[in-house]
C-alpha cells in the first residue's frame, strides 16, 4: 500500500525586509535553542503539536524566534520545523503500524535537502517525477528501495538511472511508456518493478 505525503510542512516566510536568505537548507538554533517552554508561559500555542506558538508577542517555531532569524539571514527566508516533519510524518506511520505500507513524500512538493534528509532519517519513501529528484534523494540518504519514479515523461535514460540504483517501482502512465520502460530494462538484463496509473 502507498500512501503519499504533500503536506508534511509547516512553512513560514519572512517578508518583513528586501534582501533573500542565503542559506537554503541550512538549520540556524541560537545556543539556547530547546524544547517548547511551559505552556503556561506561552500566549497561544500553535496547531503542528506546539512547534509554532507566541511567546511576549513574538512568534517562535521549535523555541527559536523568527524575528531572530529574520535579522541574521535576512527576509523573505523560509523556515522548516523538523520536529513538526517527524512528528506528521510518525502519525502516518504509527496509524499504519498493523498495515504492510509504504510511505512516499512527494519530492516535488518541496525538494530542500534538509528536509528529505530528515524524512530519509525516519525511513520514509519518496515519489520523485524525475532523474534530478532521484538524485537528490540519494545525496540525502534516500533508501533507493523505497523510491517510486511517477511522471507523465520518464525517457530512457531516467529509466536506466532508476534501474541501476534499485527503485522500488515506476509508476507507468502509459502504454508506450512501458512498451519503453520493457525495452530499457531488457538492455540492462533488468526486470522492472512497476505500478499502473489508471484514471
Amino acid at each position: 500500500m502507498l500512501h503519499r505525503i504533500s503536506a508534511l510542512l509547516l512553512t513560514l516566510l519572512l517578508l518583513s525586509g528586501p534582501t533573500g536568505c542565503g542559506n537554503t537548507g541550512a538549520l540556524y538554533l541560537p545556543e539556547d535553542a530547546g524544547t517548547n517552554p511551559n505552556p503556561e508561559t506561552t500566549e497561544s500555542k500553535g496547531a503542528m503539536h506546539n512547534t509554532a506558538y507566541y511567546q511576549q508577542h513574538r512568534l517562535h517555531l521549535e523555541n527559536v524566534a523568527l524575528d531572530d532569524i529574520a535579522e541574521h539571514f535576512g527576509t523573505p527566508c523560509f523556515v522548516y520545523s523538523k520536529a513538526a516533519l517527524e512528528q506528521n510524518f510518525l502519525a502516518y506511520q504509527n496509524a499504519l503500524a498493523n498495515r504492510s505500507h509504504l510511505i512516499c513524500y512527494a519530492v516535488k512538493s518541496n525538494s530542500n535537502l534538509a528536509v528529505l534528509q530528515t524524512l530519509a532519517n525516519l525511513g520514509a519513501g519518496f515519489d520523485i517525477v524525475s532523474v534530478g529528484e532521484l538524485e537528490r534523494v540519494l545525496l540525502a540518504g534516500g533508501n533507493p528501495s523505497k523510491i517510486v519514479f511517477s511522471g507523465v515523461a520518464k525517457n530512457a535514460e531516467e529509466m536506466r538511472r532508476a534501474l541501476e540504483v534499485g527503485i522500488h517501482c515506476f509508476n507507468v502512465e502509459s502504454e508506450a511508456e512501458l512498451e519503453l520502460l520493457n525495452a530499457t530494462a531488457a538492455e540492462q538484463n533488468k526486470t522492472a518493478s512497476i505500478s499502473l496509473r489508471v484514471n
